[in-house]
């Protein structure tokens, strides 16, 4: 069974059939229908098509030549919607109405190009604008877009009503359904001549009348000739009529359109209307007669069909070229170029547009205008009073702005949960906003410092005013709880960090519209301050609320302060765009205590003010200062600073304060330490003479105090002595088997066998000779020379191998050999050790005795039985010491010599740290003996080595293992 859309798909294929038998040509909504059938339903379509071809051929043959053919609606293709492909058929030279006798093999040799058709649009637009100057990238002629589509918006179908005054002519089909005595169907066309052939009736004219007229006559007349018979007349499937469109339209020539149809099905079948051609008058002429002009613009921007006329077969429609445009951008609804009418005026042009937006200026219109004369002319409008203003072909309209500012608002900024716009009201304070400290405030918000912006005048000139929030909440309605103004921001900071961050806007602010001789009021706070850095400078001012815009002055680990509260410094801008520093000293604790004393000075513009450190260095603030005071001085002019070294707590440079006293530099370097010497005192002056300087010494006894009111000039150097080893500490320790072992205290001078005795002695089981003495200083030095020689080692190992295919290696030997010796140099660190003879030294020889050293170790062990056997032998162990075995039987004990041993070099490290070499020639006999604590060490054969420097790297770098192994081994056994 066949569906209902279906049929209609047949049906419209073999009317298409019955006028054009030589080609099949659908439009695109018919061939997508015809697409998307499933393939049964499309073959079987497809087959009823071709049997009504093969049906309609006799008559074709016959009368097909005489009759007029009338090319198929949809024949010239229209244009499909944005973005889907279109085919654009070739035209005829001349005319370029279409041919609907050409054959499909002459059309598949036509090269076809194919667009978007928004590549249509946007093409025709840069030509046009290129020939008009009118528009712009983002600007484009209005309405133009309507008609580039496909035509499925005006297209009539199959089960529309009729519109009202359609007459009938020949090719339509009437449907007359009879009932009662007779029931039959019948569908009856109205042939060339205007009449139907009604089965009993005969011929019947019923050209020209409308549907109501022809009901009522067919009606009538079958009463007439049949009894007991109802009719009911319809219209079936109607003709189709042929138009022309010419003038400025995308595609002209002559389409075939349903007789329903009207100008602007036409149109869109047609594929628009080129970018210059009018939408404002188009003619619809019929008989060589105007009957229509037909305004684009009432139907896209009002819904006025009025002057849609239906057509007629035979029609002509025209499209001449607009000649009246303006562009309209700006603050409208639909910036464009329009074309203009009749009324050509300001107030009509902006009504095209939509109307002016919300934002838009009524005040501030603008229209760009081209003068005869090739000029350009700018006029500025009111709205207002220029509604009237008439315009002109090429003028360029737009609309301003108005400014967009929130107006009659407060913000709310920062650590708060609440933050953004809120309504001002005249008179409404800041507890409005903040009266809740668990809703209204974050938990790590600053409970102690905040800050309202405001912008007032007509400048909005920003002026800072600052707040407590804890006040606020605390103390609503008073004082502590200010008024806001309207535009004012509060700043609320976190707790612990920077407020640089939400102030930079406010600091960029107080930076502009300064004149040349200006200053920002803008004040630095640095140093010892839980918040350094720059801020703005409120009127009335001082240190004591600087500090506190920055945080108060800082603490330590321990909520200490850490600020010297007695001194710092305030540097301002002198001279000419403030080019000359002035520092000025003023005492910080009275600055926060007593806001009313004399050290809490007024700021001004870009002063900055130092909080010095009680335990940090000083040379860091100070350094910028200091440099510009030795910068720029005339000749023979010096800079004024001062300098003091030795035992005082912050030495180093300052400047030079007019009536500087050696007592204030001593208070600016934080005072003399517990080790001055206050006897004694230098003072280094320079004095410059026409030909060079001259240093003097000038002596001072710091507790005279004349001497400490002495002033001061640029340059001068004081030296502050300090008393030997006033705070010199010095240990040893003594650990192992003395009586009382620890750490002890040491004089100068004291040698180790007096701390011995002041330990208590050497207790029974101490093995004197094994006694380990190592000492800090000489630790660091074999450290030293150690890293020097596995740096060297490393360095020649990595050389020594072949840099490319075909070289020999420099230094001979085995890849194993390399990679003992490797493994060996990370394991190298120095111990320090001092070989001493403690026996002889406990014995009373002086010439033994060890003067001591901060830092010193002594180590006595145990009474040891073993020695031990390390290095090139099959299993390093210790023995347990045998005076009748020589050292050879110590090594055949421990396996014997391995393969890479060198016996040749086989020596012992003494328990005393001492090494002795064992006779060359009789070392298998007992003429070497060993002892209890000894260490007997093999070392690496080094003889595959070729190179000198690199085998005595490596020995050393053994030694030194082999030395803090027997050092350990002594603790142990």
């Amino acid at each position: 069974m066949i569906r209902p859309y279906l049929k209609t798909l047949l049906v419209t294929l073999a009317l298409i059939t019955a006028q054009h038998a030589s080609a099949l040509t659908l439009t695109p909504e018919q061939q997508r229908q015809l697409d998307a059938l499933p393939e049964s339903q499309r073959q079987q379509l497809m087959q009823q098509y071709q049997q009504a071809k093969r049906s309609q051929g006799g008559a074709n043959e016959t009368s097909g030549q005489s009759q007029q053919q009338v090319p198929q609606e949809g024949k010239q293709p229209g244009v499909v919607p944005l973005g889907d492909r279109v085919q654009v058929a070739p035209q005829t030279s001349g005319s370029g109405a279409s041919q609907p006798g050409r054959s499909e093999q002459g059309e598949d040799k036509e090269e076809k190009e194919e667009k978007t058709a928004e590549q249509i649009l946007k093409e025709e637009y840069r030509k046009w604008r290129a020939a008009s100057g009118l528009g712009s990238d983002d600007l484009l002629p209005f309405g133009y877009e309507m008609f580039a589509g496909e035509p499925t918006s005006f297209v009539a179908s199959s089960d529309a009503p009729v519109p009202v005054g359609y007459r009938v002519g020949p090719g339509d089909e009437i449907r007359v359904l009879l009932t009662g005595r007779e029931n039959q169907d019948l569908s009856l066309t109205v042939s060339r001549s205007g009449t139907i052939e009604i089965p009993q009736v005969g011929p019947v004219n019923v050209h020209g009348k409308t549907l109501e007229e022809l009901r009522s006559y067919l009606q009538g007349l079958i009463r007439e000739r049949f009894i007991g018979v109802e009719s009911f007349v319809s219209l079936g499937e109607l003709r189709s009529i042929s138009v022309f469109l010419t003038g400025e339209s995308r595609n002209p020539g002559v389409y075939s359109v349903s007789a329903f149809s009207t100008l602007s099905h036409a149109l869109s079948v047609s594929g628009g209307i080129k970018i210059s051609g009018s939408l404002r008058n188009i003619r619809l002429i019929r008989n060589g007669e105007t009957v229509s002009h037909f305004d684009l613009y009432d139907l896209m921007l009002a819904g006025d069909r009025g002057a849609d006329l239906q057509l007629e077969s035979g029609d002509v429609i025209f499209i001449p070229a607009a000649s009246q445009r303006v562009s309209v951008s700006g603050a409208v609804v639909r910036p464009a170029v329009y074309e203009l009418g009749q009324k050509n005026t300001l107030e009509q042009a902006i009504k095209l547009a939509g109307g002016l937006r919300a934002e838009a200026d009524p005040s501030k219109i603008q229209i760009s205008r081209l003068r005869p004369d090739s000029k350009r002319t700018l006029l500025d409008l009111n709205f207002a009073n220029s509604k009237n203003q008439q315009l002109v072909n090429g003028d360029t309209l737009r609309i301003g702005k108005i400014h967009d500012r929130l107006r009659g608002s407060v913000e709310v900024r920062g650590a708060s949960p609440i933050s953004g716009t809120y309504q001002w009201q005249r008179g409404m304070r800041l507890s409005r906003l903040l009266n809740n400290r668990d809703d209204h405030l974050n938990d790590d918000a600053d409970l102690d410092f905040g800050v309202i912006v405001s912008r007032t005048g007509e400048n909005f000139d920003v002026s800072l005013r600052r707040f407590t929030p804890r006040d606020v909440i605390a103390q609503s309605g008073t004082q502590a709880d200010p008024i806001l103004k309207e535009r004012d921001s509060v700043l609320l900071f976190k707790d612990g960090e920077s407020r640089q961050g939400m102030l930079e806007p406010v600091l960029g602010a107080f930076r502009q519209g300064l004149n040349i001789d200006e200053l920002p009021a803008l004040v630095s706070v640095a140093g010892a301050v839980r918040h350094p850095g720059t801020y703005p400078l409120l009127e009335n001012h001082s240190i004591n609320d600087m500090i506190h815009f920055a945080g108060g002055v800082a603490r330590g680990n321990n909520s200490l302060v850490s600020a010297d509260l007695e001194f710092g410094m305030l540097i301002r801008r002198q001279g000419e765009l403030g080019r000359v520093p002035q520092a000025i000293r003023y005492n910080p604790g009275n600055a926060l205590n007593n806001p009313n004393s004399s050290d809490n000075l007024p700021v001004q513009e870009m002063d900055r003010i130092l909080v010095f450190s009680r335990t940090e260095n000083r040379g860091n603030l100070l350094e910028p200062l200091l440099e510009e005071l030795r910068q720029n001085l005339l000749p023979g002019q010096q800079p004024t600073v001062v300098s003091i070294t030795g035992a005082v707590r912050h030495p180093g440079s300052y400047p030079l304060l007019p009536g500087t006293t050696v007592r204030d530099l001593l208070a600016y370097a934080g005072g003399l330490t517990n080790a001055s010497y206050q006897l004694e005192a230098e003072l280094i002056r320079q004095r410059l003479t026409a030909q060079r300087a001259e240093s003097e010494l000038v002596k001072l006894e710091l507790q005279n105090p004349d001497h400490q009111s002495l002033t001061l000039q640029p340059t001068d150097r004081i030296h502050i002595k300090q008393i030997p080893d006033l705070n010199l500490q010095q240990t040893v320790t003594l650990e192992g088997e003395v009586n009382f072992p620890g750490t002890y205290t040491i004089r100068r001078g004291e040698t180790l066998a007096q701390v011995i005795e002041r330990a208590g002695g050497l207790t029974e089981f101490a093995y004197a000779k094994g006694a380990v003495f190592t000492r800090e200083r000489l630790r660091e030095q074999e450290q030293q020379r150690l890293n020097e020689a596995q740096r060297r080692l490393r360095r020649d190992l990595a050389i020594s191998g072949p840099q490319s295919p075909g070289e020999v290696d420099t230094v001979e030997g085995d890849d194993e050999t390399v990679i003992r010796v490797l493994d060996q140099v990370a394991d190298a660190q120095a111990v320090g050790r001092l070989v001493i003879d403690l026996p002889e030294l406990l014995a009373g020889n002086t010439a033994r005795d060890v003067r001591l050293q901060d830092g010193d170790t002594l180590t006595i062990p145990e009474i040891s039985q073993a020695v031990s056997v390390m290095g090139e032998v099959q299993f390093a162990t210790s023995h347990l010491h045998d005076a009748t075995l020589s050292i050879r039987d110590y090594i055949n004990r421990s396996g014997g010599l391995a393969f890479q041993a060198d016996e040749q070099r086989i020596y012992v490290i003494k328990a005393d740290g001492s090494v002795t070499v064992p006779n060359q020639s009789r070392w298998f006999g007992r003429t070497n003996p060993v002892e209890p604590g000894d260490t007997i060490v093999v070392p690496l054969n080094l003889s595959q080595i070729s190179s000198l420097e690199l085998a005595k790297d490596v020995s050393q770098i053994i030694y030194q293992v082999a030395l803090g192994a027997a050092a350990v081994r002594s603790f142990r056994d």
